[in-house]
């Protein structure tokens, strides 16, 4: 889908690279007056010397015999053959050719032969001089073992062509002498041919079978008879029908082709070694005296050469140095960090400019010295912690991270690699380092020993809940010494309207929920309460969406059924609850105390207490002595302790229970059954009678229900067991009837006293039961087991804290977030042990370059301390950095304000922290390997030392000490080499700068300004393309669309790095660092006019593949092996980059499927391919596949800043033949 903005800029170029830059007119010999070499005086004197008489004897007639037998002669000969003349006819010659229709046949076959011939010209004149030079010249040797090496298979390579050009009738062609006749002769065709002159006198009358015996003879190594079984091949010629199309074919046929072009590179070779022969035969003694004289001429008069010569370059000095006085740029010194580490005894020390560094000695034993660059206040303070966060959002991902310990491999202490010991500013991604972020609550309410509890945590979110709660959270709860990770069995998240409601359920074998205790839990808790933590599931991917929810309201209610965590007693002390137990002491009495106490139940907030006892033996209106005091009409007041006064209880359903309904017996169950119901039926109000609604909770299997509400207490202000001086935390009941424990004695005496006579008449009282005239023994309430349940009021918590990954803060628990806020992407937090504010703070990062994600700009570093708990702003003007936001490595530095302190709960206390963070794009920061603290700048000191030293940096650990050693300094490291150093500006280079200068002025106005003012400046730049007139089209998420090539004031910059095929820079993605593209871009903006909209950006990537199916020669077993060395041969011929250099990378590329074919093909262990496809990847971040269903017959370069790379790998599949 094309974006709208999308529109072509109609300049189409590839833009200015370091080769093209150059200007062959500024170099000093670019322009000879005399451009003649000693071999060519050498040959003019020959030639020359023809042409004068001889008067003498009779036996010469010229000059020449006198300049032609010396051995300078023929080694001039050599060294000066027209290569390059032949080398540029070569390709005049065959563009002729393939353009000759309108030539006549016969022209048109002479030139052909002269193409076959052209190698053979040079091979004669060189076999002619083997042949003259002496026996003994060392010369002969090598041109014997050249000839060798370098000529024969090529040369007999290419008879078989000549032989095939007669055998398979390449119309009217025989192997015969050219005709000079028809050359130079056609000047009237539209693209005439003139055979050089050298050339055209070089011709014999000899053809090309008898000009290449000659050769051979000439070389006493070769054999004649080898030419004489070469067999005749046609194939450059089998497929065409005529002349014309013949010829064009041998033209395009690569083994022909390649046998002339490789007989004539070979030549060259030649020549070196004669030119430098020949500089050793002037050296030597037995040159002819007269001869010997006109040597001695030509070297004096290369002097008077030499100046004529200069004549260019002192116009050039003269017009640059002295008119316009620019000089060669200085020498640049080179910068390097230290770290420096003061001595136990000293806090601070200044360190002051200037002073002296030793950094070894440069190759000419010379002390090398460095010197600080700036006054450095060196103190105590180091790095005792490294700690992050990072946020991972990327495909539908929301995932945490938190790292113990940020330079590891596991984020918690898992060694990093020996050999590679990088990490990133944020933290590894592993699965030990996910972050438990939440919330977290502490309240009475969670103190909960035993019993089967409940716990309701409802949180009111009125507007933007996420849909998504299940699978989401995770909690625990405080044990006694560790922490209860609560699974699906005990912990649901449910959604009720706009109330998000978290319950858990504890059994009653699980351990008690105990308060929190900072040691055995962690987190920082400032608080002395049990504590729920709840937190979001690192992978559930709902960070995000969370972290975004407010709350109004928070209520926690919690509730325990069948707790024994309470303690009893009675008028008669303390009760023990392990055995059956008389709750009003075996002698009840009207106004008889049972007290219920327990720290745990009375510190909450209690809504309802229930009471249920086990009696251990029933009663009913006929099984005691009593028969009026039934079940249900003995009862006791209630009363609460309140600040240390027993008050009745609020609730008239709790000021008096019917305290021995529960023993009841069945006839007692059935009477109360029929008198409740009758109540029901006559109007009667549960609500308002507490003897008819215990009742109905006994009926319906409840205990006591006393639902007067209780304001809790702080659970260490309270007695576990009650005492006259305890002030709350306790239930008591006052027994209201006797049970005729009182009366019993003497009613039993004289109804005992009446049986045993007759004369005693005893009245026996109503309302008491006998049994044969004895009365029956009151009821003593003994209960055999108590359980006590109860529910909290539903309330605020006492405390709410967000939970961090390191810490936790104190916040409220109404109108509040739900998680804490972390805005960031990333945060590095760098713990600082022994700091004083306010002190200088100089950290050296130390980078992997080149880690950086290129197409990524410069992320926006933020620097916060941490005063408190509140991270407080580090002024971004405040700050010096020299790591261009870490996209590279340096120093970043800054003052530590007063304000920080030691004293925190979001992170460890007694360190000073300092945190590190970036919005997004954290991947534009480099990779580290260490941080370091005390870091300063030093800088070369020139102890006369030579240039040459600043040509390549300083290395890593080559400074140690201080030249004057110092007590107060303890160590001295450098961890990275210097950088920045250039030794005085070169004559070459200073030409170049001064002409491009008068151009562009140091402005950058046009197109040519902004390249080549990149290139002068950053040598680690190749190439360049400026795009005028073009914008980059963005989305929301500051992803390229498309370009825009007609948006007039805006620019695009692209540069393409040098790159080094043996480096670890990856030739599939040749950006710059995001340090390079960012110091292009603060550079050119120095430099342009501030209406212009810049950007500087990496080459856009696209990528090709190729599928297809290979068979291999016949010979070929390992075919697993020839498929990986296919694709890597498909990959550099691709990116001849990945083997050569950057000069083959270019923008607008374009690849016919058709070349790649033939590469392949011409591979010498392939047979044949077929099926074959070529896909064509636009957006190399598209990780989907559909790029590869469709084939392309040509791939070009979707844009004008893309640039075509091979996929990394080819989908290529072996032939397997298929037997009939």
């Amino acid at each position: 889908m094309t974006c709208q903005c999308e529109r072509s800029n109609p300049l189409v170029r590839s833009g200015s690279d370091r080769q093209s830059r150059v200007i062959p007119a500024l170099d000093t010999d670019y322009f000879k007056v005399d451009e003649r070499s000693l071999a060519d005086f050498i040959l003019f004197a020959r030639n020359y010397a023809e042409n004068i008489k001889f008067y003498g004897d009779g036996s010469l007639t010229n000059w020449k015999k006198f300049f032609e037998k010396d051995i300078s002669v023929t080694l001039a000969r050599l060294a000066n053959m027209p290569l390059n003349l032949s080398l540029s006819f070569k390709d005049d010659l065959v563009n002729y050719l393939q353009n000759a229709e309108g030539v006549a046949e016969s022209t048109v076959r002479e030139y052909f032969r002269l193409y076959l011939n052209l190698p053979l010209l040079l091979l004669a004149e060189i076999s002619q001089c083997r042949k003259a030079l002496p026996s003994s010249d060392p010369l002969i040797a090598q041109l014997d073992k050249w000839v060798n090496k370098e000529v024969v298979s090529d040369l007999l390579l290419l008879k078989s062509f000549v032989l095939g050009a007669e055998t398979q009738p390449l119309e009217g062609f025989i192997d015969q002498a050219i005709d000079t006749a028809q050359l130079n002769s056609d000047i009237n065709f539209e693209h005439p041919l003139l055979v050089p002159e050298p050339l055209f006198k070089a011709l014999t009358t000899l053809n090309w079978a008898d000009t290449a015996a000659e050769i051979f003879t000439h070389f006493e190594s070769l054999d004649v008879a080898d030419l004489t079984t070469v067999v005749a091949n046609p194939a450059p010629y089998a497929t065409a029908s005529n002349l014309h199309s013949q010829i064009k074919d041998a033209l395009r046929y690569n083994l022909l082709v390649n046998a002339v072009e490789n007989l004539l590179s070979a030549v060259k070779s030649v020549m070196d070694s004669a030119a430098q022969a020949l500089e050793l035969a002037l050296t030597r003694d037995d040159h002819d005296p007269s001869y010997g004289l006109w040597l001695t001429f030509l070297k004096l008069y290369e002097f008077a050469q030499d100046k004529i010569n200069g004549f260019t370059g002192r116009h050039l000095d003269f017009y640059f140095r002295d008119i316009l006085q620019i000089a060669n740029q200085s020498k640049q010194p080179d910068r390097v960090p230290l770290v420096f580490e003061l001595a136990k005894h000293k806090d601070e020390y200044l360190v002051k400019a200037g002073t002296l560094l030793k950094a070894g000695k440069d190759f000419d034993g010379i002390e090398r010295l460095y010197a600080l660059e700036n006054d450095a206040v060196i103190n105590q303070a180091k790095i005792r912690e490294l700690r992050s966060f990072f946020h991972r959002q990327e495909e539908g991902a929301s995932v945490p991270y938190a790292a113990l310990k940020t330079n590891s491999a596991d984020g918690i202490d898992a060694v990093l690699d020996k050999d590679n010991p990088q990490w990133p500013v944020f933290g590894p991604i592993h699965d030990n380092s996910l972050a438990e972020i939440g919330f977290a609550i502490a309240d009475e309410k969670l103190r909960l020993s035993d019993g089967f509890r409940t716990i309701t945590l409802s949180i009111d979110i009125p507007v933007g809940m996420p849909a998504t709660i299940q699978n989401t959270f995770a909690a625990a709860l405080t044990l006694e010494e560790d922490w209860l990770r609560l699974d699906s069995s005990n912990f649901t998240v449910s959604k009720v309207a706009s109330t998000l409601v978290f319950t858990i359920v504890l059994a009653g074998d699980q351990d008690a929920v105990a308060a929190y205790n900072a040691e055995a839990h962690g987190f920082n808790f400032t608080t002395q309460l049990p504590v729920l933590r709840i937190w979001i599931l690192p992978n559930s991917n709902q960070f995000s969406a969370w972290q975004q929810v407010s709350f109004s309201a928070c209520r926690l209610q919690s509730r325990v059924d069948g707790t024994r965590t309470f303690t009893l007693s009675n008028d008669f002390g303390a009760i023990d609850t392990a055995k059956p137990f008389m709750p009003f002491g075996p002698q009840p009495a009207v106004n008889g105390h049972f007290v219920l106490g327990g720290k745990e139940i009375f510190s909450k907030p209690i809504k309802t207490l229930q009471i249920k006892p086990s009696w251990q033996e029933p009663l009913g209106t006929t099984s005691h002595y009593s028969r009026v005091n039934t079940p249900i009409s003995i009862a006791a007041n209630v009363e609460w302790l309140n600040k240390g006064v027993w008050t009745a209880a609020s609730s008239k359903l709790a000021e008096t229970l019917p305290f021995l309904i529960h023993a009841s017996d069945d006839d007692s169950k059935a009477q109360i059954s029929w008198a409740l119901l009758f109540f029901i039926l006559f109007g009667g109000d549960l609500q308002s009678n507490s003897v008819a609604y215990q009742a109905y909770l006994y009926l319906m299997g409840f205990g006591f229900i006393l639902d007067d509400e209780q304001t809790g207490a702080r659970f260490d202000d309270l007695d576990e067991q009650y005492k006259p001086s305890s002030t709350r935390g306790f239930v008591r009941f006052t027994l209201q009837q006797s049970l005729g424990h009182r009366e019993f004695p003497q009613v039993n005496a004289l109804a005992i006293m009446d049986k045993a006579s007759t004369t005693f008449n005893y009245t026996f009282p109503t309302g008491v039961n006998y049994v044969d005239s004895i009365p029956k023994p009151p009821y003593t309430p003994m209960i055999n087991d108590l359980t006590v349940s109860y529910q909290s009021v539903d309330g605020q918590p006492e405390q709410f804290f967000h939970q961090l990954p390191f810490g936790t803060l104190a916040s409220t628990a109404e109108n509040n977030r739900l998680l804490p806020t972390y805005p960031h992407q990333g945060e590095l937090y760098i713990g600082l042990e022994k700091a004083r504010p306010p002190q200088s703070v100089s950290l050296l990062f130390q980078a992997i370059e080149g880690s950086a994600n290129p197409l990524k700009n410069p992320a926006t570093l933020n620097w916060h301390y941490l005063s408190g708990d509140t991270w407080q702003e580090i002024k971004s003007a405040d700050i010096s950095d020299t790591s261009a936001a870490l996209s590279g490595s340096g120093i970043i530095q800054f003052e530590l304000p007063m304000a920080a302190d030691t004293n925190h709960s979001i992170l460890p206390s007694d360190l000073h922290w300092l945190r590190l963070s970036v919005t997004d794009d954290s991947d534009a920061l480099c990779l580290l390997t260490a941080i370091h603290t005390q870091a300063v700048n030093a800088i070369w000191y020139d102890n006369s030392n030579s240039d040459l030293i600043l040509s390549e940096p300083l290395a890593a650990d080559s400074i140690a000490k201080l030249k004057t050693p110092d007590s107060a300094i303890k160590k001295i490291a450098q961890p990275l080499a210097s950088e920045g150093g250039k030794p005085e500006e070169a004559d070459e280079d200073y030409y170049q700068r001064v002409s491009e200068r008068l151009r562009h002025k140091k402005r950058a106005s046009t197109i040519w300004d902004y390249e080549n003012l990149i290139l002068q400046e950053f040598p680690q730049v190749y190439k360049v393309r400026c795009l005028n007139h073009t914008e980059l089209c963005r989305d929301l998420e500051n992803k390229v669309l498309a370009e825009n090539g007609m948006h007039p004031g805006s620019v695009v910059v692209v540069p393409i790095p040098i790159i080094d095929p043996d480096s670890a820079s990856d030739p599939h993605r040749p950006y710059n660092t995001t340090k390079t593209l960012a110091d292009i871009d603060s550079y050119l903006r120095e430099r342009i006019s501030p209406f212009v909209h810049m950007e500087v950006q990496n080459p856009k990537i696209e990528e090709i593949q190729f599928k297809f199916t290979v068979a291999f020669r016949a010979h070929i077993i390992d075919t697993g092996f020839y498929i990986k060395l296919l694709n890597e041969e498909i990959k550099q011929f691709l990116m001849p980059w990945s083997v050569t250099d950057a000069s083959s990378i270019d923008f607008n590329g374009s690849w016919y499927k058709s070349t790649i074919v033939n590469f392949i093909e011409e591979r010498p262990y392939v047979d044949f391919i077929k099926d074959v496809q070529m896909f064509h990847r636009v957006d190399i971040e598209d990780s989907g596949t559909g790029w590869q269903n469709i084939d392309k017959g040509v791939v070009k370069a979707s844009s004008a800043r893309s640039i075509l790379v091979s996929h990394r790998s080819h989908d290529i599949s072996p032939y397997i033949e298929v037997m009939v």
